[in-house]
């Protein structure tokens, strides 16, 4: 028989193998099917294993309060999203009080065991009989953090578990542990990354981007949105409940960007400045060269347009009250690090960035929603202008812009 000292060697060799396919692909589906296979190569006879990610057991994310992560031998893994809700705590707990991980969670067993029966009054075990499932194990494990990570095997074996499974999976725990917490602490990492800079912007900083003077000059196009009457409904609804309206206006304003490229690069109050990054200008105009990264000016003003109207739409106290003012223009910018040695910000600067606030400002006294500069309407073709209703206006004079300056809009 396997001594239990014996596991611990090819153990540590998967699970670094795991933690990194895991780290590099953003799937932490790919640890628990590592787990269950690397479980069964040592012997223990293994058919399904759960391992229930969750921010009850330390696991963070901006959108997700976690991922039930389940493996079968016949199916593979399956994930089930659960997405943060007010009223997902009470709900929570209340689940774990019924599940089988309740003794380990709330009374701080180590280990729990189950013979799976037609009457088990643990409804899961019951309905694992049913699948023809002999034998179920789950176990508490200690990260380093503090927070307790739980995670169950089951298996339809006719005897079921081997007599030293327990013992084995004691001796195991604290790899399994180092793996779960390296696992949760590089996805958060990610997703804070991306969450608070961006995709791009974000893994560039993950990849040490992090020091101040760090910048590159690139040509980008620049949007800067601006929620109307901000001040007017924050009197009127208070501050919470206009974050709310906010919250959902630039959600619009997010989604309707995110496939042509957009990145929101930071929220300024109830303004948001917007970049392209990873998108370059298309070499002509004809359609005859397809690019999935060229920058689509037409469908980004398309967009915008849609969007607007969308957000127009959003009613606060069976009134329409919020209303969007853009401003975009294309030029070369310096993107990167900024502030002091202890304080660094990641944006844009320079007089392109300052044309484009400019023009969103403009909106106001226009009485226009969208507002573009000259560089952006060359992007356009006959075709695309015609097709967007595009407004030409009177040249502006713009602070910070010695000359005047010609300004397009488009009609919302």
């Amino acid at each position: 028989m396997m001594n239990k000292s014996d596991d611990l060697i090819p153990l540590s060799k998967a699970l670094f193998e795991a933690l990194y396919i895991t780290h590099n692909n953003d799937n932490l589906g790919i640890l628990a099917k590592s787990i269950a296979e690397c479980l069964r190569s040592l012997g223990i006879p293994l058919c399904r294993l759960q391992l229930p990610i969750s921010s009850f057991f330390g696991f963070k994310h901006p959108f997700y309060a976690g991922v039930i992560l389940t493996w079968t031998e016949d199916n593979g893994v399956k994930a089930h999203f659960r997405e943060r809700s007010n009223s997902l705590v009470s709900s929570t707990i209340e689940k774990l009080r019924a599940s089988p991980y309740a003794s380990l969670i709330f009374d701080g067993e180590p280990f729990v065991h189950y013979t799976p029966s037609p009457d088990h009054s643990i409804k899961l075990i019951s309905e694992l009989y049913h699948d023809g499932f002999t034998d179920y194990f789950a176990l508490s494990i200690l990260l380093p953090d503090g927070a307790r990570q739980v995670m169950s095997l089951a298996t339809k074996v006719t005897d079921g578990f081997p007599a030293n499974t327990q013992e084995r999976l004691a001796t195991m725990s604290p790899l399994l542990a180092m793996c779960i917490y390296g696992a949760y602490q590089s996805n958060a990492a990610k997703q804070i990354a991306v969450t608070y800079l961006g995709e791009y912007t974000g893994k560039r900083v993950l990849d040490g981007e992090f020091f101040r003077g760090n910048s590159e000059q690139m040509s980008t196009l620049i949007l800067f949105a601006d929620i109307r009457n901000f001040t007017a409904l924050s009197e009127r609804v208070g501050a919470k409940k206009v974050t709310e309206y906010v919250n959902i206006a630039f959600e619009k304003l997010s989604t309707s960007l995110r496939s042509l490229g957009a990145e929101i690069l930071k929220f300024i109050g109830d303004a948001a400045l917007i970049i392209f990054p990873d998108r370059h200008l298309s070499s002509n105009h004809d359609g005859s060269i397809s690019n999935r990264n060229a920058l689509d000016v037409k469908g980004i003003l398309s967009q915008l347009v849609f969007t607007i109207q969308e957000i127009r739409e959003i009613e606060i106290d069976g009134e329409k009250l919020i209303d969007l003012g853009v401003g975009l223009h294309m030029g070369d910018v310096y993107y990167g690090n900024i502030g002091a040695k202890d304080r660094l910000d990641f944006t844009v600067m320079g007089p392109a960035v300052n044309l484009a606030s400019r023009l969103e400002s403009l909106t106001k006294d226009l009485s226009a929603s969208i507002l573009f500069s000259e560089s952006v309407y060359e992007q356009l073709t006959e075709k695309d202008r015609s097709e967007l209703s595009i407004i030409s206006y009177a040249l502006q004079q713009v602070k910070g812009v010695s000359d005047q300056v010609q300004v397009w809009g488009v009609k919302v």
